[in-house]
Parts: C-alpha cells; sequence; structure tokens
C-alpha cells in the first residue's frame, strides 16, 4: 500500500506504507485527537447539544469515547448525524450496536428513536461511560460500590494484604486507601447525592425499655 501528501494543491512521490500506527504507540493518541478534533469542531460550530450557562457542552469526549449531550432528540440526532457524516467520509466504520442512550427526566413523553447509519440505537435505562455507570435517575449504586471495593481489596490479598500475617497496618491502610478508596468513591462526584434527614428519637412513658444510647429529641 502507498500514500500520497498533499500540500498546497501539489502531491508528493508514492510513499510506501510498512507499518501502521499501533495500539498503545507514541504517537497513537496524538494523530487520533489531529483527526477527532474535526468531529468535535464540527459539532461545536452547528450550535447542537446541551449547555452550561454560555459554554457549549455537546460532546464531552475522552480518546475514542464521545457521549452525546443533548436537551431534545434533535438535537441529539443532528449530531448523530454529524458524526456519521465524518466517518463515512473517511471510511471509518462505527458499530451503532455499541452505542446506547439514556433519557434523563423522559417520564410520560414521547421518545422518537435515535438512529445511526440507518441503525435505531438501544434506548436502556443504565450505560456506562469512561467507568461511570449512567442511569436515568443519575444516581449511584452505593451496594456496587461496595462490592467494588471488597472485590479490590480481595485482589490486593494475594501481595500480602491480610490481616494477621501480612503487612504491618500502616501499610495495609495505605493500600487501603490509595487503591480500595479510589475504586469505591470514582465518579460521584458528577452523581446526585441522595440526602438523609436523622431523625430523632422520642422517649414515652409508656415504653418499658426504651433503648440507652438513644436521644430524646426535643
Amino acid at each position: 500500500m502507498s500514500i500520497k501528501v498533499k500540500w498546497k494543491g501539489q502531491c508528493t512521490e508514492d510513499v510506501m506504507v510498512l507499518q501502521g500506527i499501533q495500539q498503545g504507540a507514541k504517537l497513537s493518541t496524538t494523530l487520533y485527537k489531529c483527526y477527532n478534533n474535526v468531529i468535535l469542531d464540527s459539532i461545536l460550530k452547528s450550535g447542537l447539544g446541551a449547555c452550561i450557562g454560555d459554554i457549549q457542552v455537546p460532546a464531552p469526549t475522552c480518546a475514542d469515547d464521545i457521549a452525546v449531550l443533548a436537551n431534545s432528540t434533535a438535537d441529539a440526532q443532528g449530531i448523530l448525524d454529524i458524526v456519521q457524516h465524518h466517518t463515512s467520509r473517511d471510511l471509518v466504520k462505527i458499530n451503532p450496536t455499541k452505542s446506547e442512550a439514556v433519557l434523563y427526566n423522559a417520564k410520560g413523553s414521547n421518545i422518537s428513536t435515535l438512529q445511526f447509519e440507518d441503525n435505531d440505537i438501544n434506548i436502556t435505562n443504565e450505560t456506562k461511560h469512561l467507568g461511570i455507570k449512567r442511569n436515568e435517575q443519575n444516581r449511584a449504586n452505593i451496594s456496587e460500590r461496595i462490592r467494588t471495593g471488597r472485590a479490590t481489596i480481595y485482589s490486593l490479598l494475594g501481595a500480602g494484604l491480610h490481616v494477621r500475617r501480612g503487612f504491618s497496618p500502616m501499610v495495609a491502610y495505605k493500600l487501603w486507601r490509595t487503591y480500595a478508596v479510589p475504586r469505591s468513591i470514582y465518579g460521584l462526584e458528577v452523581m446526585k447525592k441522595k440526602t438523609c434527614k436523622r431523625k430523632g428519637y422520642a422517649r414515652t412513658g409508656r415504653e418499658k425499655n426504651p433503648p440507652t444510647n438513644s436521644r430524646a429529641s426535643k
């Protein structure tokens, strides 16, 4: 396979391509950013998608993972059409079956389907983006986070993180704080916080054995 470089209307001689860019190579991320930035610039210039104040945030992107944020299905479909135009022009294939859509605050409304390359995108209640599971309520699953932290601790047992015959308590504490805690709370800063009200205990004269550690509420 050979390529030519076109510069100011003139083409160079044929250059034989002997090796492509490998995954994990030094130039891979830089070259992909140069390619992907054209798509992101086109989305911004279209004016479609979500905004924070006067700042456009239609497509937060990390490497090849693009999240489309829009306030309507028309805007979302328009952004998908822009992505489809660029990928088809550059002969890049995107699998629409691996793309999913999550609808926020859309109860009771009729949502039309989203399409990419004439294929319907699956509308689901939950999807994962950058390792963070997004659901309709945008709330974190606390039980799942606890299981993730527990699994992280179990994975460190073979390295010596053991209560009785492992590392010292100080080393074990630092490992727990360095590995288990970040995995458990990863992404919680972008989730909605569920506030809980502290309940008081009202003591009455009819109770024979009231709790000894409770506080009487006024």
